[in-house]
């Protein structure tokens, strides 16, 4: 595979007062990816003779490119000397490609490239340091919506005498929410205790059906805990 990356971006943070601070983003970015893959098989042709001759097996070849703009606003808020809430909005994406790290059949190789994800995130919380006490406690809620995300699937082969084919796909639109805490406690100058959980009531496909027509609608993302 051959990718060619390159990105331009800036910032900008502005101090409207001393309790409030503006942050903005932009970002600009370009990929292209050229990818070859080749298998062959390896034929034992004489019995007394193991190692056998090298024949063709497929060859897939194919490119991509791709350009976009994204960015991020944030407000962070100063509620007293130990509390600092923010808010975040940020957009982006996540780069195609060619899944050719495990290959076995033609079928698999022929479907192993996926397009971009791209996100549009939102996050809420505060974060607090309280050094007398010796206590740091941080939370956060967000709320992630995905457009053709990408996630690593079993699909069964167009060929009912094949296994199952692992693949990476874009599974149209998903969206993701919940929160996340943790709490820090310093007993000592040289011994900290640390609790940290996180809860996601919502990963689910919004609308998806698979390319063999079996509708994923609702179900939940894979991998994902609750």
């Amino acid at each position: 595979m051959n990718t060619k990356s390159m990105a331009a971006f800036t910032q900008f943070d502005y101090q409207l007062n001393q309790d409030w601070l503006i942050t903005a983003g932009l970002r600009y970015s370009y990929e292209s990816l050229d990818y070859d893959s080749v298998s062959q098989l390896n034929v034992v042709i004489d019995a007394d003779d193991l190692t056998g001759v090298k024949v063709p097996f497929y060859r897939v070849q194919g490119e991509q490119s791709d350009n976009g703009i994204s960015g991020q606003l944030g407000v962070n808020f100063k509620v007293d000397d130990s509390t600092y809430a923010y808010y975040r909005f940020a957009n982006g994406a996540k780069s195609g490609g060619y899944n050719g790290g495990f290959l076995s059949s033609v079928e698999q190789a022929q479907l192993a490239d996926y397009q971009k994800e791209r996100l549009n995130s939102h996050e809420i919380g505060s974060k607090s340091w309280w050094p007398q006490q010796g206590i740091r406690f941080n939370w956060a809620a967000f709320y992630y919506d995905y457009n053709d995300k990408q996630v690593f699937m079993n699909q069964p082969s167009t060929s009912e005498q094949s296994p199952p084919i692992q693949l990476l796909e874009n599974v149209a639109d998903s969206i993701i929410y919940g929160l996340e805490a943790d709490l820090e406690y310093w007993l000592t100058d040289n011994l900290n205790v640390k609790f940290a959980m996180g809860y996601i009531p919502h990963a689910e496909f919004e609308e998806y059906v698979d390319p063999l027509g079996n509708a994923l609608t609702d179900n939940r993302l894979p991998f994902t805990s609750k």
